[in-house]
């Protein structure tokens, strides 16, 4: 019992803290979110950002976060995975895109 106490103190003494991850999950999320609005608006030619909107959701510390995200391995593949998905189906894709990102979704997207 001593043993287990003991372990456990351990891990939780060398556990990350809550905050780290959950600013990396945040991170990535909002990387998966930017890599969809703008392999839409690069892929899809009735698709734009909504400026004033993305300017709201996406502040300048977020795109910090984001861009650092970018340029990591995993988030490079994400983004080249994104739009390979985009290149083989497109009609599909942009479909998506504008149910989600679109006025009656998140409205980060409109139509040009």
């Amino acid at each position: 019992m001593i043993a287990a106490a003991l372990l456990t103190a351990n891990v939780e003494a060398h556990a990350a803290p809550k905050s780290i991850a959950t600013e990396v999950t945040n991170a990535a999320y909002l990387h998966a979110r930017f890599t969809d609005v703008f392999v839409a608006v690069d892929r899809c030619p009735k698709l734009t950002v909504d400026i004033k909107r993305w300017d709201q959701e996406m502040p300048t510390s977020a795109m910090i976060i984001v861009k650092a995200f970018n340029a990591t391995e995993q988030g490079a593949a994400w983004y080249g995975k994104r739009d390979a998905d985009f290149e083989a189906d497109p009609a599909k894709e942009c479909a998506d895109a504008e149910k989600w990102y679109g006025a009656e979704g998140m409205g980060l997207l409109k139509r040009k």
